[in-house]
């Protein structure tokens, strides 16, 4: 089978996606799919270890998809005449919307991954040219998929309520538990608390400092906090900093920026608890690599984590202040030896559920399923 994904981007600055759909063709590999990426050029791409999965990657430039004549002639020559299925992440791109007209001349089957951006809160976010793209192209382009995959339930239940009729498939993102050794817990006597993500409004930054504002200082005195990431805009590094030298100067906190690779693995096992107190996350990927750390986990209910209270391997509460005060009361109150014993359920969690090769298989049961649906209909198709 020939698969060819298309996507925005997968510079490593954007988060979940550039990660998972890397790990997502790794294990498609192994189950005898060809996959080929399509996607723009940047300027830190997540392909270091790309080789060896990858049979092709075609990095292309914006401009190139913005007038229908330039687009057409590189999507001829990207997209090979053996592919079987294309499938696309994201929405709102001219690339994306050329490439799922040129599907529709071609009769080629269409998986369509929203990524989130179908969520309420992003929706709510330049919500009027969203409106204008829905109307005129990206409605359209999203109805002529033969089936739209979300992360979560939760996503699938909100793409349905936006009128779409497609199937849905409901598929995680994919963890290769190899590539997220266990953590060693220490005894160091200071604890660390740790962020790490895009910067920006969406993530909470700013519910958390004002949860750890009310917090007792006999409670976080034993605590640091490391906020790894990078912004842009308003929303930097340097907005970040001033807000907490203004108000939350008494803090122990450090802005450590973006974490990648290697640098990342050593920041989470530095970690004794991980927090995101995101507005909206189809998945998340930063928690699932957090927790096959072994590291427990706050977050809230605009992800799809509720797992963490079933198997009270962390916290998702809602997002407020009071619910993060809360959880944070009971959080930063434990020893090191019960925060690891909810590390290694959380790392349990994502090996039974979200390893590569469950994932994997899923999407190989499912594009089976699309190309002959003579076939039965994997349970996760709704």
């Amino acid at each position: 089978m020939n698969v060819t994904h298309v996507i925005t981007t997968l510079d490593k600055s954007a988060g979940g996606p550039s990660r998972s759909l890397p790990s997502m063709c790794l294990g498609l590999k192994k189950e005898g799919v060809v996959c080929n990426i399509l996607t723009y050029k940047s300027t830190n791409p997540n392909i270091d270890f790309t080789d060896g999965f990858i049979k092709s990657l075609n990095m292309i430039d914006k401009e190139q998809t913005l007038f229908g004549r330039f687009c057409s002639k590189n999507i001829i020559r990207l997209i090979k005449d053996d592919i079987d299925i294309l499938h696309l992440h994201n929405l709102w791109s001219p690339l994306l919307h050329n490439v799922s007209v040129f599907a529709k001349r071609k009769g080629l089957p269409v998986v369509w991954s929203p990524r989130g951006t179908l969520e309420p809160w992003p929706l709510k976010q330049k919500c009027l040219k969203k409106k204008l793209a829905l109307l005129f192209y990206q409605r359209k382009d999203l109805s002529n998929a033969i089936c739209i995959h979300a992360t979560a339930l939760e996503e699938a239940n909100n793409i349905r309520k936006l009128g779409f009729k497609n199937h849905i498939a409901v598929i995680p993102n994919a963890i290769d538990i190899n590539s997220y050794p266990k953590k060693k817990w220490s005894s160091e006597s200071k604890k660390t608390i740790s962020f790490l993500s895009r910067l920006h409004p969406k993530k909470g930054i700013e519910i958390f400092l004002e949860a750890w504002n009310r917090l007792p200082l006999d409670l976080t005195r034993d605590w640091r906090i490391k906020i790894a990431g990078e912004g842009s805009g308003d929303y930097s590094v340097d907005y970040l900093r001033n807000l907490v030298k203004t108000h939350y100067y008494n803090f122990n906190i450090e802005f450590v920026g973006p974490k990648y690779g290697e640098d990342k693995l050593y920041f989470l096992h530095q970690s004794d608890l991980f927090i995101l107190p995101t507005y909206s996350e189809n998945f998340g990927m930063a928690i699932a690599e957090a927790m096959a750390c072994g590291v427990p986990v706050i977050t809230t209910t605009g992800t799809p984590w509720s797992v963490l209270n079933d198997k009270n391997a962390g916290w998702c509460v809602n997002l407020d202040v009071n619910s993060l005060v809360s959880s944070l009361l009971t959080a930063l109150a434990l020893d090191r030896s019960t925060l690891a014993k909810k590390g290694l359920i959380c790392r349990n969690i994502i090996e039974d559920n979200f390893s590569t090769e469950i994932v994997s298989r899923q999407y190989l049961y499912l594009y089976e399923w699309l190309l002959n649906q003579n076939l039965p209909k994997p349970n996760f198709v709704l």
